[in-house]
């Protein structure tokens, strides 16, 4: 059954800015020194919440507070993009520890 009361978000887009690249961030047209920082949302997000579904939402409004807020730096859609693919790799780590 799905929720109807689900929030939804408009997370950007990512892009995917050279084919040839050798570094992800490149490809993705992520400044290195931002690697680290989505590494840590990444964490974060982990870290904050019980459920899967709540540590993607949690991404989910930093990448909205980002933008409503001007004090917060923003997210782009390919550092979201990115951190999802990190926390997708923690989640599995994880999991396969429990194993």
């Amino acid at each position: 059954m799905v929720n109807c009361f689900m929030r939804s978000y408009e997370l950007g887009t990512m892009t995917v800015g050279s084919h040839d690249a050798e570094k992800l961030t490149e490809a993705l047209g992520i400044q290195n020194d931002r690697f680290e920082f989505v590494v840590d949302l990444a964490k974060d997000a982990w870290d904050h919440e019980e459920t899967i579904s709540e540590s993607i939402e949690y991404l989910a409004e930093q990448a909205k507070r980002s933008r409503e807020d001007d004090s917060v730096e923003d997210i782009t859609g390919s550092e979201l993009a990115l951190a999802f693919v990190f926390f997708g790799r923690i989640w599995e780590d994880l999991h396969e520890d429990e194993e």
